[in-house]
């Protein structure tokens, strides 16, 4: 079975391509009025189910800047910048405040539309760059100020804040089907479906040649991939091979997303580009899920939860 995801702005164009995909359903994104969507959808023949990114939220990230992740390492906004930047359009879901509004408007937009059964809920980790190296995947972080739910990934948290988060929203709505969709950390150091150290300098260079497996690649996404399988039938891999910025020859035939899969397993759904989507009999196709972040000057008074400094990976501070 493949589902199309989408935005409600453009239903006509959305209903066409699902049909074209092969798709039997959409999933709306539910932050925009769905209903004119859903009708047209079912007038198509297409079931209709619900997508929302819980932490990629530009509104609250611009109210509330305190709320905003601020990297370890400064090679994701290069030497032009200062350092501390933060990462703009996102917020960290690990900070309590930020954690009870995202809960907050999940609940609220999952209430707002009652013919949702089933909802995709993505972007449940920590923001992009989260080291700062400038891996979009890396997303094991959240170093706002603030009260934490969890410890630092650093000390092999016991409590997993993806986790907290989605248990809160099953709890919320406990009629509701949900499936988590998890962005893959960086591939740093680590053999992929027969690709050795991806990100490093001989591959994509996202990571720009910090050697940080762990606690990221090695210790935080393994466990928190292992927890989610054991909490829930269905956990959904993020594989957008162009917004991820993973569309390298490294990965060669048959390309990341795939190779991806394999690697972290093929009992996960798949969220693919439409690119991507004749290479999977059961995938979610995405044409509305951006992942893109900006840099963001901290606010005066803004202090993070660990202080951005240059660890021994980093070159010299410019």
């Amino acid at each position: 079975m493949k589902t199309l995801q989408a935005s409600p702005e453009h239903f006509t164009v959305a209903v066409d391509q699902a049909q074209a995909l092969g798709c039997t359903a959409i999933a709306w994104d539910l932050r925009l009025p769905c209903a004119v969507a859903v009708a047209t959808a079912t007038q198509a023949g297409l079931a209709s189910l619900g997508w929302l990114q819980a932490a990629r939220d530009p509104d609250a990230a611009a109210a509330h800047p305190e709320w905003l992740h601020a990297p370890q390492h400064w090679e994701w906004v290069g030497q032009g910048l200062p350092h501390p930047m933060l990462v703009g359009g996102w917020i960290g879901l690990n900070t309590k405040a930020a954690f009870a509004h995202a809960l907050a408007t999940v609940t609220q937009r999952v209430l707002a539309n009652p013919w949702c059964r089933t909802l995709y809920l993505s972007e449940i980790q920590g923001p992009p760059m989260g080291c700062g190296c400038g891996n979009l995947c890396c997303r094991s972080w959240d170093n706002a100020p603030g009260e934490k739910i969890a410890a630092t990934a650093y000390q092999k948290p016991e409590i997993l804040f993806p986790l907290a988060f989605f248990q809160a929203v099953r709890a919320a709505v406990p009629s509701l089907e949900i499936i988590p969709i998890l962005c893959p950390e960086c591939e740093r150091g680590i053999m992929v479906d027969g690709v050795d150290d991806p990100d490093g300098p001989a591959g994509t260079n996202l990571c720009q040649g910090i050697p940080c497996v762990r606690p990221c690649a090695l210790d935080y996404w393994p466990r928190l991939l292992a927890t989610f399988r054991a909490e829930v039938p269905t956990v959904g891999l993020l594989a957008l091979t162009q917004a991820l910025q993973k569309n390298h020859s490294v990965y060669g035939e048959p390309g990341w997303a795939l190779r991806a899969h394999r690697h972290y397993g093929t009992d996960l759904l798949p969220c693919v580009e439409p690119g991507d989507a004749h290479k999977f009999t059961h995938c979610l196709i995405a044409t509305s899920a951006p992942q893109n972040c900006w840099p963001v000057v901290p606010p005066e008074g803004y202090v993070a939860a660990i202080p951005p400094i240059m660890c021994g990976y980093c070159p010299p501070e410019p």
